[in-house]
């Protein structure tokens, strides 16, 4: 009764996500937990879904990837990233390069779960100088599971290109959790 009665109607704290999962071995839809090492509150949304942030409010930052490989042709980097069926997915891509010839320059897009974000084209007047190449798409996942996020870098305009020149910043590529996508409800059990 005191479980039923008291336990299951307040909010238990747990040092760490790792020891609520060992003291709430079967959770329910809804239950609630605070975690103290992140400062974080999680409700249960089920199996697929498990413990989550509420669902109205944004979850954040969900992978930042440094990519600092230098590159002169055609390239494809792919990250893996767990994603949550109808959440807003804000994923920003930031990069710098170098051109050959004049009016040279690099397309580059974003691919979320096979969904592009459209090809944008960056280019710089004049022989062997500096740009950047900077996109942010935001996109609606349509299924809860691991997904692919990649960037493709090619050569528009002629001429070639470095990507990642020696000397300057590194590419950054960020996937953020907003919100609720379309749909405004949580994920039912």
């Amino acid at each position: 009764n005191m479980n039923t009665y008291v336990r299951d109607n307040t909010v238990p704290q747990f040092a760490t996500a790792a020891a609520r999962n060992a003291a709430i071995v079967s959770p329910v839809y809804g239950t609630l937990s605070y975690i103290q090492d992140t400062g974080s509150l999680h409700v249960y949304y089920g199996a697929v879904t498990g413990w989550r942030s509420p669902w109205r409010l944004p979850w954040g930052l969900q992978l930042f990837q440094v990519y600092s490989t230098q590159q002169t042709t055609t390239f494809t980097q792919t990250y893996a990233v767990d994603i949550v069926k109808d959440r807003r997915y804000m994923v920003t891509l930031t990069g710098q390069f170098k051109n050959s010839t004049v009016a040279c320059g690099v397309n580059y897009n974003l691919t979320f779960d096979g969904s592009s974000g459209g090809t944008y084209t960056a280019l710089v007047p004049g022989a062997n100088r500096e740009g950047v190449a900077n996109v942010t798409n935001v996109f609606v996942a349509g299924s809860t599971k691991t997904a692919n996020i990649s960037f493709t870098v090619s050569v528009a305009n002629g001429g070639t290109f470095t990507w990642n020149p020696a000397g300057f910043g590194a590419t950054y590529i960020s996937i953020t959790d907003i919100g609720p996508g379309n749909a405004t409800n949580a994920p039912t059990a």
